[in-house]
């Protein structure tokens, strides 16, 4: 199954922390953000080392961060998001 998302990974994006949807736990911002071809947004992503996997979320609070890594990306170039990230 396709993800139908690429991928673009920035410093600025670390040190972001959340509370993990499945466990609960904070955890960090994984350095990567996704582009979501069907809702048009960028997302930030977070892993939980607890349940092996990555989140993606959106914010308001950061959108800022995310116009400031997006602007002047070259779109096509970007990688595809991986089907499974460990």
């Amino acid at each position: 199954m396709a993800r139908n998302r690429k991928m673009a990974t920035s410093d600025r994006l670390l040190g972001l922390t959340r509370e993990c949807p499945e466990c609960g736990r904070q955890i960090q911002s994984n350095g990567q953000m996704y582009f979501d071809f069907v809702t048009h947004d960028w997302y930030i992503g977070f892993w939980c080392p607890v349940e092996k996997e990555v989140s993606s979320c959106w914010r308001p609070e950061y959108q800022p961060l995310i116009d400031e890594v997006s602007n002047g990306l070259e779109f096509d170039s970007l990688p595809d998001e991986p089907a499974h990230v460990t």
